[in-house]
């Protein structure tokens, strides 16, 4: 690695992440490591990467300890229970959330996954608050809970306008591509379904390898 500091090697490993360059992301952040190994925030760093290729037990390790080291490091403390909650053990994901959300009270993405905590809890009532909450704070998210009801209704001509919208809107939110991607395959048209499948899986492989669906359904 160069001589550039911790903050541009890791502000240049974020703007790889964002156009793709995964390895080369990972590379300057295992390098970053080697050189120090207590950046909590290269440890961070390494556990979502790691996360986004279905690692989850490598990334759901460094975050623990990235958590342990920096409690009130919010990024981690969510990034740590979504891993969780993936892995199937909600009522482990929900402290980490939770604290997530005492750091980013206004994040409304977080607090749809806590909100699916919660429900896989049985806990509906704080689940349904949640997802009210998180739709009053980002009107996108209120029309993705909208797009997903009509759906659940037998509305799909509704549900597919608006989750076509929230795809044009956001083409890099999965949630949106995976409902049309059942709303294809509701409507038998198992071709278009594969193609939306395929162009999620090209963008996030992660979520093939561990079987994720959207944190709606």
């Amino acid at each position: 690695m160069n001589d550039q500091s911790p903050r541009k090697v890791f502000e240049k490993a974020i703007a790889l992440l964002k156009t793709g360059g995964h390895q080369e992301a990972e590379a300057l952040v295992r390098d970053a490591l080697e050189r120090d190994p207590g950046d909590i925030n290269f440890v961070s760093l390494l556990g979502s990467i790691l996360a986004e290729r279905g690692e989850l037990q490598e990334a759901a390790q460094l975050l623990g300890r990235a958590v342990r080291a920096a409690p009130g490091h919010a990024t981690a403390q969510e990034d740590l229970g979504t891993i969780l909650l993936n892995m199937g053990r909600p009522e482990e994901a929900v402290p980490h959330l939770e604290k997530a959300r005492q750091l980013r009270p206004e994040h409304a993405p977080l607090l749809s996954k806590l909100g699916t905590a919660y429900q896989n809890l049985g806990r509906i009532a704080e689940a349904d608050s949640l997802r009210k909450e998180a739709s009053s704070r980002s009107p996108m998210q209120a029309k993705l809970e909208e797009a997903t009801r009509l759906f659940i209704k037998g509305q799909f001509r509704e549900s597919e306008k608006l989750a076509q919208e929230l795809v044009r809107d956001n083409p890099h939110d999965v949630n949106p591509a995976l409902l049309l991607a059942r709303l294809a395959m509701m409507a038998s048209c198992y071709d278009d379904a594969r193609t939306i499948l395929e162009k999620i899986i090209d963008r996030q492989p992660a979520l093939w390898r561990r079987g994720t669906t959207s944190v709606l359904f």
